[in-house]
């Protein structure tokens, strides 16, 4: 008789098991359906209450996703829920389904109040945890709970982990294409690579570092008797300098458009580059004003990379001006350079990129540069900038290339 009620018994273990993993089995089939259908969050969530309150009767529960530097509480019911939970290092936790009490961690003990740990690994480093209490006694019975319970929490952790992928897709698609309409409107802002009349030829070369860059330069007619042209090199890169650098071309025109003095134009600049940034950010810039006929060339360099004055078989070092701009409130001196020049001399300015280009850690002084540009002085401006250019870093022109560079050239006729 007893026989046969152990029997009986077992029999009834046995369907009531098979019915739970029938159940199971179901469960896993409806989330992977759900998934499939990109149903929300929030509906896979629902999915796994039913799961754990009803097949697996869990009576608390709390699941973690990591998030930067924390764990953030995604999901839980239950005796307790916590907030957030700060972990500076994945590896503290344990990387295997354990009981809590075998977590011989300090961060163990805000989850004593639980009876198991349920990590979820991906790429050997702590992706999500489950803390959670079990009302069964058999053993096998509890770490098969806890083996699919592993299951589906991954599931769902690869659903949050894609739809992360995607949302980063969608903000640097969205970055991407604001870069894109920022270096159309920093090109607009760039003038033409060159420009000739009877007085003299100016040329540019522009490389900018990334798809936006923080140099820039500028020549405009003033009168009929005076052009200007301007190089400077903003600080910082990327849409903090481009920004920048777009504030000074407005701000260098409009001074202009009230004096023609270039003291006067870089003591305005200065001002205005300082309520802007408040000495977070500066420009160096080299500043030049040529009166056709006087040929005199009044120049202001405020903190940039000298201009080289080449004529005959000489050079000269235009370093004369003031302290970069930004950097203080009231410029602590200023000094404007005046040259004459005649016809043939050529004025050579540039960015630091230039002297970068060959190695960060070998910068070329003035006069090396100078050695380098006196053999092609007769080329035309362009063919000279390539000529350096090639000289420097070869024929691979974008392999050095660690900043912004900007070539600007002046010659007299």
């Amino acid at each position: 008789m007893r026989k046969n009620i152990r029997l009986a018994d077992q029999e009834g273990e046995l369907i009531a098991l098979l019915f739970k993993r029938q159940a199971e089995l179901n469960s896993l089939l409806e989330l992977s359906r759900l998934i499939h259908s990109n149903a929300p969050l929030e509906d896979l969530l629902e999915m796994l209450r039913v799961i754990l309150e009803v097949h697996l009767q869990i009576p608390a529960f709390e699941f973690f996703y990591k998030k930067g530097k924390s764990f953030a509480r995604l999901y839980g019911f239950g005796i307790h829920q916590h907030s957030e939970i700060a972990i500076e290092h994945d590896l503290q936790f344990a990387h295997l389904i354990c009981k809590v009490s075998e977590l011989e961690l300090t961060e163990s003990a805000r989850f004593q109040e639980y009876d198991y740990y349920v990590p979820i690994i991906q790429n050997n480093y702590l992706q999500a945890f489950a803390v959670l209490n079990h009302g069964g006694v058999k053993p096998a019975v509890i770490q098969h709970d806890l083996n699919f319970l592993h299951t589906l929490l991954s599931q769902i952790v690869g659903v949050l982990a894609h739809q992360q992928l995607q949302q980063h897709k969608v903000e640097r698609e969205r970055l991407e294409h604001e870069i894109q309409l920022g270096r159309e409107v920093q090109q607009m802002l760039i003038p033409q690579l060159a420009m000739h009349d009877e007085h003299l030829s100016i040329a540019a070369s522009y490389q900018p570092h990334d798809q936006l860059g923080g140099d820039y330069f500028d020549f405009l007619k003033l009168n009929q008797d005076e052009l200007m042209w301007c190089i400077a090199d903003v600080s910082g890169k990327g849409i903090p300098a481009a920004l920048l650098m777009a504030n000074l071309q407005a701000s260098l025109r409009a001074c202009f458009s009230m004096t023609q003095n270039p003291k006067q134009v870089i003591r305005q600049l200065n001002e205005l580059i300082w309520m802007n940034t408040r000495g977070e950010r500066y420009v160096t810039l080299f500043l030049g004003v040529y009166h056709t006929k006087r040929k005199r060339l009044y120049y202001v360099n405020a903190g940039h990379q000298p201009a080289l004055l080449f004529r005959k078989n000489e050079h000269q070092i235009l370093k004369r001006g003031t302290v970069m701009l930004g950097a203080f409130d009231e410029l602590p001196f200023i000094e404007m350079g005046e040259e004459e020049l005649a016809s043939d001399d050529l004025i050579f300015s540039y960015t630091d990129g230039l002297t970068e280009r060959n190695s960060p850690d070998e910068l070329l002084n003035e006069h090396q540069l100078a050695d380098l540009l006196r053999p092609q002085l007769h080329l035309p401006l362009q063919e000279l900038h390539q000529g350096l250019l090639n000289q420097i870093s070869g024929n691979d022109q974008q392999k050095h290339l660690s900043d912004d560079l900007t070539l600007l050239s002046v010659r007299i006729k």
